[in-house]
């Protein structure tokens, strides 16, 4: 996949997202049945290819990745709407008239780039948070576990629109092909960034958040994303 498609990839999801259709409670609590209910349906073959990539076995591949992202699946569902809610904050004795909270928002578009050890784990369960807090998703797992990046594909693809989740398959010429496309909306952000000035406004779907999931987890909370994993290397462009 060149350059040029990976920025229609983009492109698109952006668009998709400005549209307001994965923003609503009811389509997250959607995206992540579906999610769901496509995991249920690929079980199997999910456990065929761990087996190819890796030699796990049916059990270790569910205790170690597929129950794992089920569970997390099952939390996010309960504790969606929580989530979502405005939170309440101290209001600082300068601007004591006023009332101050935090309001969660998704950052747009979140690239998620896996490993090979743990190949579903670190795909799935990033992949939960980022639908659940409202986002568009561009998967790139590993080429280092074919057979379980194949599944995965076929699976996503089956129960997503392209512009809501695309996975890109391939090796270091995709990643650097998503790389060099996530640097020129940065520099598109850049010339954003500098009309602060003079307009004071900036709209939170005109960044990209990238992710780059290095199978080092921690839930945590934070603005802008709701429940995402900890990961090592995250720039908000």
């Amino acid at each position: 996949m060149n350059s040029k498609h990976v920025d229609a990839v983009v492109w698109s999801q952006k668009q998709f997202f400005s549209s307001g259709a994965t923003l609503s409670y009811e389509a997250r609590m959607n995206a992540l049945s579906k999610l769901e209910s496509a995991i249920k349906k690929h079980e199997q073959e999910i456990y065929t290819a761990l087996n190819t990539d890796l030699g796990k076995s049916e059990t270790e591949s569910f205790m170690c990745e597929v129950g794992l992202v089920q569970s997390e699946i099952s939390w996010m569902k309960k504790n969606l709407k929580k989530l979502m809610k405005r939170q309440k904050v101290k209001t600082p004795m300068s601007q004591f008239a006023a009332d101050s909270f935090r309001s969660p928002s998704p950052y747009g578009t979140v690239l998620i780039m896996s490993p090979w050890n743990y190949p579903v784990l670190v795909s799935l369960s990033p992949m939960v948070a980022a639908l659940a807090a409202g986002n568009t998703v561009v998967l790139k797992p590993s080429s280092y576990s074919p057979a379980t990046s194949g599944v995965i594909q076929a699976m996503l693809e089956d129960a997503f629109p392209s512009e809501y989740v695309c996975v890109i398959t391939g090796g270091r010429t995709e990643n650097e092909s998503l790389l060099q496309s996530l640097r020129k909306f940065a520099l598109s952000l850049v010339n954003i960034l500098c009309k602060i000035r003079i307009t004071g406004k900036l709209s939170m779907r005109s960044i990209i958040g990238v992710f780059w999931d290095l199978s080092i987890r921690k839930r945590s909370f934070t603005e802008g994303v709701a429940m995402i994993p900890a990961v090592a290397l995250n720039l908000r462009l």
